[in-house]
């Protein structure tokens, strides 16, 4: 079984944990590339408090970086 399916078979099953299994797969797929990070939006440090207005609004569909 590919690690991906591995990884949705033991969330269907209601594991909520994170066992050493379920992180071989992600390590896996990230290894991979078959997982990427969604970026929503990028902010210059100098922003940063809108970044987080940002987070804390809900607006973000994904992840919100903040650039050094």
């Amino acid at each position: 079984m590919a690690s991906h399916e591995r990884v949705r078979a033991l969330h269907r099953r209601g594991h909520t944990r994170l066992y050493a299994p379920v992180l071989q797969a992600l390590t896996e797929l990230i290894e991979s590339a078959q997982v990427r990070p969604v970026i929503d939006r990028t902010y210059p440090l100098s922003q940063a408090p809108e970044a987080i207005q940002y987070m804390r609004d809900g607006h973000a569909g994904g992840k919100v970086v903040v650039d050094l």
